[in-house]
This record gives structure tokens, sequence and C-alpha cells, in this order.
């Protein structure tokens, strides 16, 4: 196998060579599934050269391209409209949201398992006739669509960025020795829309992972889903805690609590706030 390392304009940075292989060695199919010259470093786009050492195109596109209402709009040299994280050009002639290729790929696998499922659930087998072959077809070309519109969407909002002024504050000396607090001047706070689709990814993944809050169950040497035991004490001991790697959470059992706390699990949740879970599934703060 071949492993290739490129920056985002198709760079080749490097080249490691696990299996030696003729074919490996000269696959020309490497960035983006572009075709690339190993002489010239050059890739070709069906159309036209893309030079990647020069972020440009070897030659103009269509004057047909050229939209004086956008910013570049005019260069016909330059290439996936200067943003080639976002987008990619395999003909060479319009630039496409790689988000769009992607979703429209997921969303038609997700049409295609929806029609499949349909098809199971109707009388426990698939591809048997009970579900048309154009009914797989059209569910996958709808999910295709709907995918290709979101991730479009996605890609695009990846691709913006988001600034917002704000004022700083300081001490000056306000005369006679006095200090005052006052505005100083000001500074701009910029985030990118992959930045958020990154925050926002990574809290979902949280929400997934994290527990679900309920009564752990009365056996404190069974371990709750997701979590290992951490510690020296015997497992299930109340010196000790069942721990979650992925989240962080916490849960300590301490069911020979006595009155008028009663039996009860203490819960340490992702942003480290702790919690007694009690058998009624309630969970209350731990002051």
């Amino acid at each position: 196998m071949v492993r290739y390392r490129y920056d985002a304009w198709g760079n080749v940075l490097s080249k490691t060579v696990n299996v030696p292989c003729i074919a490996f060695n000269h696959n020309p199919f490497i960035y983006k599934g572009y075709m690339y010259d190993e002489e010239t470093g050059w890739y070709y786009l069906q159309s036209r050269y893309y030079i990647p050492s020069l972020c440009r195109f070897l030659s103009p596109d269509s004057i047909d391209y050229a939209n004086p209402t956008t910013i570049g709009g005019l260069n016909l040299y330059s290439y996936c409209n200067n943003d080639p994280v976002n987008y990619c050009d395999p003909s060479g002639n319009s630039a496409i949201l790689i988000g769009l290729i992607i979703g429209a790929i997921i969303g038609a696998c997700v049409g295609f398992g929806a029609a499949a499922y349909i098809d199971y659930k109707d009388d426990g087998e698939v591809f048997n006739g009970s579900v048309k072959w154009y009914d797989y077809l059209g569910a996958s070309l709808i999910g295709g669509i709907a995918g290709a519109g979101i991730g479009a969407g996605l890609g695009a909002f990846a691709g913006m960025s988001f600034s917002a002024t704000i004022p700083t504050f300081g001490l000056i000396n306000a005369g006679g020795g006095a200090l005052t607090l006052a505005t100083t001047g000001t500074m701009t706070l910029t985030v990118n829309g992959a930045q958020v689709l990154t925050g926002v990814a990574v809290s979902g993944a949280l929400v997934l992972l994290s527990y679900n809050g309920g009564w752990p169950g009365d056996d404190p040497t069974k371990a709750p889903d997701g979590f290992k035991w951490r510690g020296k004490g015997s497992l299930g001991s109340s010196q000790e805690n069942w721990y979650n790697p992925d989240t962080g959470e916490i849960l300590h059992p301490d069911l020979n609590h006595p009155d008028p706390i009663g039996p009860h699990w203490d819960f340490r949740d992702v942003l480290r706030k702790w919690w007694r879970i009690f058998r009624n599934g309630k969970r209350f703060p731990k002051i």
C-alpha cells in the first residue's frame, strides 16, 4: 500500500510505500482523484492542467464562466474558487462543493438502506420482489438529492467566517491618582463555520456517549454501559468509582447510605458537576 500526504492545494508532501508494487508506485490517480503527472508535478483535470505549486490552472477557463459579480469571478485561471478545502473540480471547468458530493453519496446510501429495511419488515426477506427495483431507485435518488442539499449547505457554511468587534476594558488614570475602569480599545473575534460545526459535532458526540442519568442498578459490581472500574478497591466497593474514559463521567456506588438521604449513586457529569441518583430515576445536585 502507498500513503500520500498533500497540502490543501494538492502539493505532494510525502509518499510512503508500505508494500512494494509497480502498480502502487505508478498510480496516477491521487489528490482528489485527479490524474497526476510526476514529471511536471501537474494534475490533468480532463480539459486543462492544474499547477498546485502556483495554485492555479495552466490555461484559462472559457469566458462563459466569467462572473463579474463575485470576488475573483473574472480570474479564469483560479482553481476551485480559491477554496480547495471545500471544492473540487473533476472536469476542470466547474468547481463542485465537496460537501455536496459526500452528502449525495451518504443520502443515497441512507435512502437505499431505508428501502431495504421496508423490504425486510414486509416479509423478512430482501430483494425478493415485494419492493420493486424502481422503489429502491427512487428512495436512493430522493436520499441522494436531500443529502446533496444538506452537504452543500454544510460545506458552504464551513467556508464562512463570522467576526464580532467587542470593546476591551482597563484601569486608566482619571487624575489625582485615581484609577477608573474605562474602555481602552476594541478587539475582533473571528470564528469560521468549520469551527462551529466541529464544536457541534463534539458536543453531539458527548451527548451520545454520555450517561443517560438513570438508576445504574442495585448491583455495584456490574459495570454500567461504557464505564470501567478505576481504583485499588474491590470491584463495586464504595471506596472507588466506575469511570467512563470517553466522557470523563464518574459513577460512585453509595447503596448503604443511611436515611434521610438513603441509598443512591453519586454521579459526576461531563461538566464535572456532582449529582445523587436515586432508585426512582430522579437526580439532585450533590451539595
